[in-house]
Formats: C-alpha cells, sequence, structure tokens
C-alpha cells in the first residue's frame, strides 16, 4: 500500500472506527497515516462536525487537513445535492492525495453501504458495473482533477460492527440527523427497503455479493472483448467519438450497450452517465433512425447518426449563420480572389466546423475531374445572369436543381439527405447567382449553371481549409488541383 496513507473521517461510526482501528495498527504496518475532513457546510452541525474530527485527530496524534467545500456552488452545474457534495468531497481527497503523494486514501464504506449501492445502481437502471457496486480498491477519476485511489477496508464488515467498536473503545462520534430524512433515496432504502428484504431473505448481502461477482465476471469478458475491437470500430474526434455503421450493426446486443457506455464515459470522463433508459433510447436510435436526427442524453451529450457513423459527443450550441457577402463578377479575374468565410461545416477532419475560405477565378476551361471533390465547382459564366455573386446562409424556401437529379429540390431537403446536422446548416456556404442558387458548397452543384467540357469562360470556385468531407463520413476525398 505505501508508506503514507489517508483516511477521510466524516465523523460517524464507520469513519471513526476506520481512523481509531488504522492508527492502532500505523506502526506495525509502518504506516504514516494522515487524516483528512471535508466541511460541505450542508447542516447546521457541520463545523461542531469539523471540531470534533479536528479533536479525534489531536487525541490520535495523528496531523489532519480540512477541505471547505462549496457544494450548493457545485450544484449550479445541474447535478443533485447529494451528487455534488460526493464529486466536491473526491476533488479535495484526489488534490490532496497528490499534494501529500500518498499511496492510497481509504474511506469508511461498510458491507450495509455496499447493499445499498447496488439496489441503488439498480434501481436507476444501471448496467453490469452498477451491480457489482463498489470495489475494495480502485481508481476513481474526475474530469479536471488527479486520479485519486480508494480503498475500503470496511467493506465486508456491518455497519453494526463499527458502532460496537466505537462502543468497546469509548468512542462517541457523530451522528448525522440527515441519514433519518427519507427525501433522499438511499434513506427510504435504509429504513425502508432493506429491513423488507432482509426479513425475506435473511442472506441478502451475501446473494448480492454473489451477483456482484457473476456480473463482474461478465463484464470484465465484455469489456476485454470491446477493448479488442474498438480500433476497428472507433475513430476519436475533437468532440467526441465517431462509430462505423456497418461495424455497429454486425455488433452483438451486449457490445452495443457497452460501446455507449463507453463512449458517453469517455466524453464526459466521468462513470455511468447513461441509465438503461438512456442505453435503449440509444441502441433504438442507432439501429433504426435514418441520417441526419440526433437524440439528446442527459449532461449535453448526444447521438448523431449519420450515413456512414454515429457520433457520440458534447451537444454544441447551433451555428450562426454566415455572413452575406457579394463578388463583383467585374472583379474576377485569373488572379485568385480571396473571401474568407468564417467557420463552415465539415470542412475538415471527420465530425468537425473550420474556418474556410472561397477562392473565385476566370479560367478558359473546367478543371479535370471536378465531381470528385464536393468543394469545387466550375460555372460556365455564359449562364451566370447579373453582376455579382452572392455568398450567403441557406434561408427558408430556398430551392436549386440538383446536378444528376430531375426537376427542382427544396435546399433543406438536399441537406437532411446529406446528413448535415440541424445545428451545422447555417455554415453551409450557399453561392448564388441573379437567376438561382448555383452551388450548395460541400454539398449539391446546380446543373443549370455547371461547365461544360465546351465552356470557354469558366468561373473555378473552390471553398478551401485543411482536407475536406463532405458529412464527417471516413472516406476523405482529395482536393481538386485547379487548372491556371
Amino acid at each position: 500500500m505505501g508508506s503514507r496513507l489517508i483516511v477521510a473521517v466524516s465523523g460517524g461510526p464507520d469513519s471513526v472506527a476506520l481512523a481509531h482501528g488504522i492508527a492502532a495498527l500505523r506502526d506495525p504496518l509502518g504506516l504514516e497515516v494522515h487524516l483528512a475532513h471535508a466541511n460541505h457546510h450542508l447542516r447546521p452541525e457541520s463545523d461542531a462536525d469539523e471540531q470534533f474530527v479536528a479533536g479525534l485527530a489531536s487525541l490520535l496524534g495523528l496531523p489532519l487537513t480540512i477541505g471547505q467545500l462549496d457544494v450548493r456552488r457545485a450544484t449550479r452545474h445541474g447535478r443533485g445535492i447529494e451528487e455534488a457534495a460526493r464529486r466536491e468531497r473526491y476533488r479535495f481527497l484526489a488534490r490532496l492525495q497528490q499534494q501529500l503523494g500518498a499511496a492510497a486514501v481509504a474511506v469508511g464504506h461498510t458491507a450495509d453501504d455496499q447493499t445499498e449501492t447496488r439496489l441503488m445502481h439498480w434501481l436507476r437502471g444501471s448496467g453490469l458495473s452498477g451491480l457489482i457496486g463498489m470495489r475494495e480498491d480502485n481508481c476513481l477519476r474526475l474530469p479536471g482533477e488527479p486520479p485519486v485511489r480508494l480503498v475500503r477496508p470496511l467493506l465486508k464488515t456491518s455497519r453494526r460492527a463499527t458502532e460496537e467498536y466505537c462502543r468497546q473503545h469509548g468512542l462517541t462520534p457523530r451522528l448525522d440527523d440527515t441519514n433519518l430524512d427519507r427525501t433522499y433515496t438511499r434513506n427510504r432504502l435504509r429504513h425502508d427497503v432493506v429491513p423488507v428484504l432482509r426479513a425475506l431473505n435473511p442472506r441478502l448481502d451475501l446473494t448480492l455479493e454473489r451477483l456482484a461477482r457473476i456480473a463482474d465476471e461478465a463484464d470484465h469478458f465484455i469489456a476485454t472483448e470491446l477493448e479488442r475491437r474498438l480500433p476497428a470500430l472507433v475513430q476519436p474526434i475533437d468532440s467526441g467519438w465517431l462509430i462505423a455503421r456497418d461495424r455497429w450493426h454486425d455488433l452483438p446486443p451486449a457490445l452495443k450497450r457497452a460501446l455507449l457506455r463507453r463512449a458517453a464515459d469517455a466524453v464526459t470522463g466521468d462513470r455511468d452517465v447513461l441509465d438503461a433508459t438512456n442505453v435503449e433510447q440509444g441502441m433504438h436510435a442507432a439501429d433504426s433512425w435514418p441520417a441526419g436526427r440526433t437524440l439528446h442524453w442527459p449532461r449535453g451529450l448526444i447521438l448523431r447518426v449519420e450515413r456512414e457513423h454515429l457520433v457520440i459527443g458534447a451537444a454544441a450550441p447551433p451555428a450562426p449563420p454566415l455572413s452575406a457577402r457579394e463578388i463583383p463578377l467585374a472583379t474576377v479575374t485569373a488572379e485568385p480572389l480571396v473571401l474568407e468565410l468564417g467557420p463552415v461545416a465539415h470542412l475538415g477532419p471527420l465530425g468537425t466546423t473550420q474556418d474556410g475560405q472561397l477562392t473565385v477565378r476566370r479560367t478558359h476551361s473546367p478543371c479535370s475531374a471536378p465531381d470528385a471533390d464536393p468543394w469545387h465547382c466550375d460555372l460556365d459564366l455564359s449562364s451566370v445572369e447579373g453582376s455579382v455573386l452572392r455568398v450567403r446562409s441557406r434561408r427558408d424556401g430556398d430551392w436549386m436543381m440538383p446536378e444528376g437529379a430531375p426537376g427542382r429540390k427544396k435546399v433543406h431537403d438536399i441537406l437532411i439527405e446529406a446528413s448535415v446536422p440541424r445545428r451545422d446548416r447555417p455554415r453551409v456556404p450557399v453561392v448564388e447567382t441573379a437567376s438561382g442558387i448555383a452551388w450548395l458548397a460541400g454539398v449539391r452543384r446546380d446543373r443549370r449553371f455547371i461547365a461544360r467540357p465546351e465552356s470557354r469562360t469558366v468561373l473555378c470556385l473552390k471553398v478551401s481549409g485543411s482536407e475536406s468531407a463532405v458529412t464527417g463520413e471516413a472516406a476523405l476525398r482529395e482536393s481538386t488541383v485547379c487548372t491556371p
């Protein structure tokens, strides 16, 4: 375990018994013990609890660090008071462990806590990992904090045993009245549900322990198999994970569920973000939804269905529209004219928005193989009416006559078919002439304006940034090399 150990002490029977017992063993075990107390400032008695722990540290001859936590401020991020208190407490312990160079932090969770935790996870619809419950030795990672190693020496010891230990050693731990408040789920389980279950099955704790062992074995197998397949399934991007849809459909359901949970945990940096309902919704969306739809999960997470990928990441605010710009045709010559566009949807690595620019030049013939690059468009100048080209975001009612398709079509429908997410559509450049939309950059060209091999006066248009992709899909196309 190492030579230095932090013991977290709330002042209740479990943590007081733990601190007293470890203090008695520090010399035989060669331990340097340091106590830690988190003052959550949630109860009128919080300062009295702090003073009690300070007195205990003095009695045991142990150093003590007290963390002053602002839990109510932490609830502004949308978490309940219990979850916020837990996260702030572990942030404090993680920082203290790093500061002191301690091997671990010992916490006073008992067998009763373990039973309650497993039942709570089951009620909330957790996966197999929730049924496993707490581990005797594990590493907890919170976003933006160093990892904290938690050890739970009392995890197979009953709460009644810790209370008896305190009585035998003349210790009078603090009693937290909030533990009687049945508005909290854990307290209702502790006082109302668990006694009934134990009456029905006196071996409740052992039964749940056996279930946890089976769940642990199954979870380990699924996690190992998922890890083996991840490189072929997933491509990380700045905003989350891309999952190949063809490989997704080949997965058995157990691996699909594990993959969704793994992606959500990776994006948020937290564990068990999704409950069972969230996972089943994700399974249905990924299996059945058409490209272009987005599922919203808790904590600002989304699952977006694209033509070739599933995107799991953090929800982004809708993109602001492009600023409307005009290019006088009289100013376009053989020398490239460059127009800065700002962020353009899907211009760049997969699933990203990147600053782009529109380059316009006049040539005597179309560039070779323009169809290979959706970010390139050659217009026959003789078909372009008016004296300017306009570049803008789409508007309601916009339509065009797409290349390779009969009749006219709404731009809104074209963007949906191209799997451009709703939030990104304002950042797709619309190039417009006096007689209609000539190009939806990165998506479709209008057949009325396309230059032909016999065209002799050509407007060469190109949107560039880094390497491009139409809808965040895997196959990046090579950028067109324009002729002078």
